[in-house]
């Protein structure tokens, strides 16, 4: 490209896009100039008043279609380059274009405004290339030796008969070395079947575009854009002209995009991931493992502050943990003053090896960053911030020997980028703990006041809590299922709070119509609960508290599975406490005769399984 500024017509009706396609031209130097006209018809009354180097035309346009534009400018024989840009999903339409004799086009994706300055540019290029090896023969090969472009001759066996001098700035190699030889051996031998074909369709007279990598004297590569046409005598086609442009700041630009697309979309999956728990410990487990496999390097370790002391809470790989740096190993905040200034100063740190050798000197700082420091290349430490916050610290070593180039800071700001979402993924769980003690106080409170008007149940929430959270451990249950069984246990009774003292308290058998008063207790409960919204799974479960397994429960006669496990549990659970502790109106009957009682029960009154499951964790599973 010239260094002279070229003047595009940009046909745009869109203020927005055309904003951002003017922003990006004119961060080239120099900057082109620039017309900008919203309709077809302007466009036409444009290249009539004036020249234009190229013109960069939308598809969709007011009173015309990109086509039709283009129709008329070749009609009217308006001599410049066509650049149609269509919007994402509109390829057909491109191709149509191109057809029709527009010089390339461009899909509105995103990003698609970083590559427009060199698409319109290497349309310039080539246009102007063309023209002037049409204007005369005589010129030919000094025009050839001055374009920009690597020009180069083949005849139809692919050999290069003649080169112009850019071939060495693009490859290292002078032209005199590649007169006679094949013009494919200059090719990457991933894209040489690519270029091959291409080869076949110049020789059979259609031209060809293809991109493909290169390789230089130096070993390294090259990405060039390779324009084919067929070279005509009489008629015939009797050899090729390709065009190499080197398009590698382009192809860089688009990788920078597709990487930053990636990395979006990483940072969307870790979000996804991280929202969805609540635990601490997993969250800091999975982000230890996305982070390491994110930024692609040895290990990490996953650090949180308490009090003035670094505690390590994950690490990924885990090996990278022993018994002197092990989950919960608590490092002092003032013994690491390197630290500390990151702490302080809240940003990412980058160290090579000699300075973290220097930086962190004594046994206790160099455990700090890993349990052994063999090998390592490079470290980095980034503050785990939320709110502004500092809530720990994430170390990333390398240990790899060929990656000895401490981590960049796209790698950097990505591990920064997933810090955050984990910061809040932190900060979600320390609340969500915080609810679950305010819940569980709530439930235990509920339970007290029912203890203060019932004298039997003094103690029984208690030990019903502890024995259904080992069933359901026994039985395998989830951890929410184990909560529901905790707040099951302390409520499961809460209904008796609206039946009579007199009935509650009286230390002698019920008579039947007291004891239809008493069933009532669990339909009661359920109506007490589910005023509490975090109390809603807990409802069907109190109100199933004296099904049993035969049907000939209340209040709803349910039977079998039908009956919610918990419920179940809970159910056996009860009546053991029940057989094994003392009442206002007898003593205990105690363990040998509720076990005795639980195995005759078991298929009528209780579920047999969970009957086994609590003699096996009261251990008395003999016969």
């Amino acid at each position: 490209m010239s260094e002279e500024a070229y003047h595009l017509l940009l046909v745009e009706d869109n203020p927005d896009q055309v904003e951002m396609v003017k922003y990006r031209f004119l961060k080239q130097n120099p900057p082109p100039k620039i017309t900008v006209v919203t309709s077809g018809q302007a466009c036409l009354e444009s290249l009539s008043k004036d020249q234009f180097s190229a013109v960069l035309l939308d598809y969709s346009l007011p009173g015309m279609t990109g086509l039709q534009v283009l129709e008329e400018i070749l009609h009217r024989k308006h001599d410049v380059p066509v650049i149609m840009v269509t919007g994402r999903g509109d390829e057909t339409i491109a191709v149509e274009a191109m057809k029709k004799g527009a010089y390339d086009y461009v899909v509105k994706k995103s990003g698609y405004e970083e590559i427009l300055p060199a698409v319109v540019e290497k349309a310039v290029d080539r246009y102007c290339l063309r023209s002037r090896l049409a204007q005369s023969e005589e010129r030919y090969q000094r025009l050839v030796e001055c374009a920009s472009d690597v020009v180069c001759l083949v005849d139809l066996e692919g050999k290069i008969i003649m080169v112009n001098p850019q071939v060495e700035e693009l490859t290292g190699y002078p032209p005199a070395d590649f007169v006679g030889k094949p013009l494919i051996d200059l090719i990457h031998p991933e894209n040489r079947m690519s270029f091959q074909n291409s080869f076949s369709e110049v020789c059979n007279g259609v031209p060809t575009r293809l991109e493909s990598q290169i390789l230089r004297r130096d070993h390294k590569t090259k990405w060039v854009s390779v324009s084919g046409g067929p070279l005509l005598e009489n008629q015939k086609v009797s050899g090729a002209i390709f065009i190499l442009r080197d398009i590698s700041d382009q192809k860089q630009a688009e990788m920078t995009l597709v990487k930053r697309n990636l990395d979006l979309q990483l940072l969307l999956e870790v979000a996804d991931t991280l929202v969805s728990q609540h635990d601490l410990d997993q969250i800091l487990g999975i982000f230890a493992r996305q982070v390491t496999q994110a930024v692609m390097i040895t290990y990490s370790r996953i650090l949180l502050l308490e009090s003035g002391w670094l505690i390590v809470k994950a690490a990924y790989p885990i090996r990278e943990l022993d018994w002197e740096t092990g989950l919960g190993k608590a490092f002092s905040v003032g013994m690491l003053p390197y630290v500390q200034k990151v702490l302080q100063e809240k940003r990412s740190v980058v160290m090579t090896r000699e300075r973290f050798q220097e930086a962190f000197r004594t046994p206790e700082q160099e455990r700090f960053l890993v349990s052994n420091l063999i090998g390592i290349q490079s470290v980095a430490m980034v503050p785990l911030i939320s709110k502004g916050k500092i809530l720990g610290l994430i170390v990333l070593g390398e240990r790899r020997q060929w990656e000895r180039r401490p981590l960049t800071e796209n790698q950097i700001a990505l591990c920064e980028a997933i810090a955050q979402q984990a910061a809040i993924a932190v900060e979600n769980a320390h609340l969500f703990h915080a609810l679950k003690v305010a819940n569980l106080d709530t439930i235990k409170a509920l339970g007290g006041a029912l203890e203060t008007k019932d004298l039997n149940t003094k103690g029984h929430s208690d030990r019903t809590v502890a024995l259904a959270l080992a069933v359901t451990r026994r039985l395998g249950l989830s951890e929410q299922e184990q909560e529901w069984a905790q707040y099951t246990a302390i409520l499961h009774d809460i209904g008796k709070i609206g039946i009579p003292e007199s009935i509650l308290n009286k230390p002698a058998k019920l008579t039947p119509e007291e004891f239809e008063v008493m069933k009532r207790h669990p339909e009661l409960g359920c109506e007490i609960i589910s005023q509490i919204e975090f109390l809603a799974p807990v409802v069907p479960l109190v109100r199933a508290d004296h099904e049993r397994w035969d049907g000939r429960g209340y209040p709803d006669g349910l039977a079998g599975e039908a009956i919610p496990l918990i419920a179940r549990i809970v159910g056996v659970v009860d009546a053991y406490d029940a057989m094994t502790s003392d009442r206002i109106y007898r003593k205990a009957p105690g363990k040998a005769y509720a076990i005795q009682e639980l195995k005759r029960c078991a298929g009528t009154q209780f579920d047999p399984k969970v009957v086994e499951a609590l003699l096996e964790c009261i251990g008395a599973t003999g016969s």
